[in-house]
């Protein structure tokens, strides 16, 4: 964790930034409920890592943080965590190619099956490209982001986004110093 920075002299935080923190993440195990870069961490611990890590205005933790919480996600404590220190991109019911069409460098995404979030990630390249998501165009403006899925393995990384995890995409936020 960082020292705490005066804001008169603090450089100003950008996205590339967020995606430079980020990508320090990659190789570190995914453990639940983990806070370091050192031993392992969680997508919840990522976040928190790198606000921390670049002096954002962020919680140390997210108080009770635990699977139950992201259960019910419309009443999660950490979504409201977010909602506090994070700016969302889009408008509240917008369909997932406008929440992904919302998407730069440095913001985080939430995945949700069935009303449940399943993970974080960090948007660390963004090249736009049309792919097809139920035979319609989607324009995808994000190219990779730093997460841990465990579909992809027992580790941190930064991996391409497609729609095949993009479609879980519910929701897309930036941290107020970036808005």
């Amino acid at each position: 964790m960082s020292a705490v920075v005066d804001k008169a002299t603090k450089p100003r935080v950008t996205g590339k930034m967020v995606a430079a923190a980020a990508r320090k993440y990659s190789g570190v195990p995914i453990i639940e409920g983990g806070r370091s870069r050192e031993t392992g961490t969680d997508c919840v611990g990522l976040i928190l890592g790198v606000a921390h890590d670049l002096g954002l205005e962020f919680p140390a933790d997210i108080e009770g943080y635990g699977l139950s919480f992201w259960r019910h996600p419309k009443e999660s404590e950490s979504l409201a965590v977010l909602r506090q220190y994070m700016v969302q991109t889009h408008r509240n019911g917008a369909s997932t190619s406008e929440v992904i069409a919302s998407a730069a460098v440095g913001d985080l995404l939430l995945f949700e099956v069935h009303g449940r979030a399943l993970s974080l990630a960090i948007v660390t390249e963004t090249k736009l490209r049309v792919e097809l998501y139920d035979f319609i165009p989607v324009r995808v403006p994000i190219s990779k982001v730093v997460g841990g899925l465990h579909e992809l393995g027992p580790c941190f990384s930064e991996y391409p986004f497609d729609l095949k995890f993009g479609c879980a995409v519910s929701a897309c936020f930036r941290f107020r110093e970036l808005a």
